[in-house]
């Protein structure tokens, strides 16, 4: 028989697996009504998520915390984006779509280093990473001792800085601060919802969170987080935490199916696999040229011919994942 612990771990690793099959889902050429519904919550989850399982009691110094972050974190994000910069550069930008595109050699570049996914044409999705090592960097120095109601307070004041900073803003801050302020709200919910153990399962509410999100998009359209845009911010936020609760439940349906070991791995990898995926793309596709002599575009709004491309993607994600950990392993950067 599961523990509580283990049905918990089983349920978050199905919300992750399928929160990371909806980000790379949502990147190819899907229809845009589906690609505006998954954007309604597919990255306020991956904060949730990892709000929801920071435990203080696993880091008990903040300079051990944010040491283990980094090297989980920051190390894969700049590892990553050497590796697909220079394959933009030399490669990416003289064939395909990007070869039509007149961006200057130094702009991603500039982008990487100042943490700017809207600019990181060699890949974008990278963003996240910066983004969540510095939600958690301040969630764990602002609220290592606070209690329920100061961390209540604290995420409310972050949404309304957020919506500020979204408002009157027109720059776009350095290493997605913009956004981490926003961020950081989905963090704390996450935190306090396994600290009080709310999460529960409704069919009712379930059913309600999923028309809640279809109706949100309908009226707000295509939300932008990498960029710090919202659209209307506070249907921004409710299309969120509806989303999140969406995605939990129907986790926690599946996980009593039991876990599978590749859903346990895509689970653990979901970092990884949001910093691979675009370059299995170009793979893909290539082989569908050369290999197969297919035309890319037979993709254009196939909702089955794009969930298949998205799957065999996670699978080369996979490949890619044990590749990164065995030479990552070689050369010292142990978790």
């Amino acid at each position: 028989m599961r523990t509580s612990l283990d049905n918990r771990i089983n349920y978050i690793d199905y919300a992750k697996a399928i929160g990371i099959f909806l980000v790379v889902l949502a990147h190819t050429q899907l229809r845009s009504e589906i690609t505006d519904w998954i954007y309604v919550f597919h990255m306020p989850l991956f904060f949730f998520l990892s709000g929801f399982l920071f435990d203080y009691s696993r880091y008990p110094t903040f300079k051990g915390f944010v040491s283990r972050r980094f090297r989980q974190l920051v190390i894969p994000y700049v590892l990553i984006n050497v590796v697909t910069y220079l394959l933009w550069l030399f490669v990416f930008r003289h064939y395909g779509a990007d070869c039509d595109m007149d961006i200057m050699w130094y702009k991603p570049l500039i982008a990487f280093l100042l943490g700017n996914g809207g600019d990181m044409v060699h890949n974008v999705p990278l963003w996240f990473l910066l983004c969540l090592f510095i939600v958690e960097t301040v969630f764990y120095r602002l609220f290592r001792e606070a209690n329920t109601n100061v961390i209540l307070l604290g995420l409310a004041l972050f949404a309304v800085v957020g919506y500020l900073n979204y408002i009157f803003n027109p720059i776009l801050l350095p290493f997605s601060l913009g956004t981490a302020f926003v961020a950081i709200v989905f963090y704390g919910i996450g935190y306090l919802c396994t600290h009080h153990h709310i999460i529960y399962n409704n069919v009712l509410l379930w059913i309600l969170s999923i028309i809640v999100t279809i109706v949100i998009v309908s009226y707000n359209g295509r939300i932008y987080m990498h960029v710090n845009y919202y659209s209307n911010y506070f249907l921004f936020l409710v299309g969120a935490v509806a989303g999140i609760y969406m995605m939990i439940c129907l986790s926690k349906y599946l996980s009593k199916i039991g876990v599978f070991s590749f859903i346990s791995f895509i689970g653990k990898h979901t970092l990884l696999i949001c910093g691979f995926h675009l370059m299995t793309f170009t793979l893909i596709k290539g082989i569908m040229v050369y290999v197969f002599h297919l035309d890319p575009s037979l993709l254009d709004q196939a909702i089955a011919g794009n969930i298949l491309f998205a799957f065999v993607s996670i699978l080369l994600c996979c490949l890619l994942v044990l590749l990164y950990e065995k030479v990552r392993g070689a050369k010292g950067f142990t978790n």
